[in-house]
């Protein structure tokens, strides 16, 4: 028996990781000790050219120790491959932007796919040729972008294999349209409903992405074998957790005179970074706070208007915005905040919530669903509006609560990911063999989250 992984459209050189690719990375580092420790073959596989193939190493998803050279396929012209790859995808890309911009967007509406055919072909070109045949023992996880896959390459697995397993993240771009451009939505919605059939069994990482596929896809959903299982934590600072990250510039910004708010998440529209910034200046305005922002997070999509914002001259002086923060760096920030604002309408999971809760930060939260789910007790909370916002900011500037809510704080908890790993994959290879059924919640006994309202 083996244990693919399935790491289909992941970036495989990105600098830093975050979200979904991030994700991916801890499934398979703690996806190869498992097998290890279990004597079983895992293995990173992903589509190239509508057939199964390994997926070529890279320094963010590297193979297992002992896997045979030959299976490496070391191109003999990879880096052009993957160079030639990149630059049809930003042609495309561009071309595309230019298109849906002008009024012929609908006669031209099938422009775009041709137009990324010769990425595809280079990127095949790149990752091999050489065909990776399933076995009929062989289980597979597919914890990546599985919906930009087409869905007929996972049906046609079912028969093929023993079993396969599907990791949601979340329906966003069905649930709150509004927030991501056409045709990717509705590219994004149709995969989905044909996905979610083609899979033994289907893990959400919370309860709300759960509830999102039976809202939205109800009659998939009633079909479907639905488990939670909550992301795990990734330690940011793994070295002395009192200098690691203090560089000089993080030094400057989270000085204790005045330390800062704290904002962390890519720029788009769904993270509320246009209400903070409309609160803070009421703040700012009347005196009740002085505090600066700081912004850590890559620019997004959509994210025009919010850059035009932070440019502004009365705002440009009072927030400062990094999108090259290290992990390290980072895990700094929320030691030395004064405050988190997650001001995100709309997560499938979440994370600085935990990562902030757990090195000891005050969250203030936008009143949401995820946000109740993974910090319960342990936020403060706002209505969605930025008079709300400024409301909640005042109150947390009233003398000792900041000392309160850290107290609240040291007592928050939450699984690492090399204990949700083996949890999960003993779940799923359980299921798989008929030994036991697939739960509703897979949660690892050691570290159980202390936030959580339902399971």
């Amino acid at each position: 028996m083996r244990l693919l992984i399935d790491t289909s459209a992941i970036p495989l050189h990105a600098k830093t990781l975050t979200g979904i690719p991030r994700v991916v990375q801890n499934y398979q580092n703690f996806g190869y000790q498992y097998g290890v420790q279990h004597g079983l073959q895992v293995l990173p596989v992903t589509f190239s050219g509508g057939k199964m193939v390994l997926q070529r190493a890279s320094r963010n998803f590297p193979y297992p120790d002992g896997l045979p050279a030959r299976a490496r396929r070391r191109a003999i012209l990879p880096a052009l491959y993957l160079a030639l790859h990149y630059v049809c995808m930003a042609a495309a890309y561009c071309v595309s932007a230019v298109i849906w911009a002008a009024t012929l967007a609908k006669r031209l509406h099938s422009m775009p796919g041709w137009l990324e055919k010769p990425a595809g072909w280079f990127w095949g070109k790149y990752m091999g040729t050489s065909s990776f045949a399933p076995q009929a023992d062989d289980i597979l996880f597919s914890p990546a972008y599985w919906h930009d896959i087409p869905p007929e390459l996972y049906a046609d697995l079912r028969g093929r294999i023993k079993a396969s397993y599907v990791l949601v993240h979340d329906i966003i771009p069905v649930s709150h349209p509004q927030m991501y451009r056409s045709p990717w939505r509705d590219h994004f919605r149709k995969n989905v409903g044909l996905a979610l059939g083609n899979f033994t069994g289907v893990i959400c990482i919370s309860h709300y992405t759960a509830d999102m596929i039976a809202q939205f896809f109800p009659k998939e959903a009633a079909a479907a074998r639905i488990a939670v299982c909550h992301n795990g934590l990734e330690p940011l600072a793994k070295r002395d957790p009192a200098t690691d990250g203090a560089t000089p510039r993080m030094v400057a910004l989270f000085r204790a005179q005045n330390r800062p708010y704290l904002m962390v998440g890519t720029i788009e529209p769904k993270k509320g970074h246009l209400m903070v910034l409309e609160a803070l200046k009421t703040l700012w305005a009347s005196g009740h706070s002085q505090r600066p922002l700081v912004i850590i997070g890559r620019k997004g999509w959509m994210y025009d208007a919010i850059v035009t914002a932070l440019a502004q001259p009365d705002v440009k002086d009072r927030v400062v915005w990094l999108q090259d923060a290290t992990d390290a760096e980072l895990a700094y920030a929320y030691r030395n905040t004064a405050l988190l604002i997650h001001a995100s309408t709309v997560e499938g999971f979440g994370l600085p919530l935990v990562e902030a809760a757990t090195y000891g930060a005050p969250v203030l939260s936008n009143q949401s669903a995820i946000a109740h789910e993974v910090l319960g007790r342990f936020g403060l909370y706002f209505e969605n509006d930025a008079g709300s916002l400024a409301t909640a900011l005042i109150a947390f500037e009233t003398p000792g609560t900041e000392a309160a809510q850290r107290a609240v704080m040291a007592h928050f908890a939450w699984p690492l990911w090399q204990d949700v790993v083996p949890t999960l994959l003993d779940a799923l290879i359980a299921d798989a063999t008929g030994r036991k059924p697939l739960p509703p919640v897979i949660a690892p006994v050691r570290g159980l989250p202390q936030a959580t309202a339902r399971g």
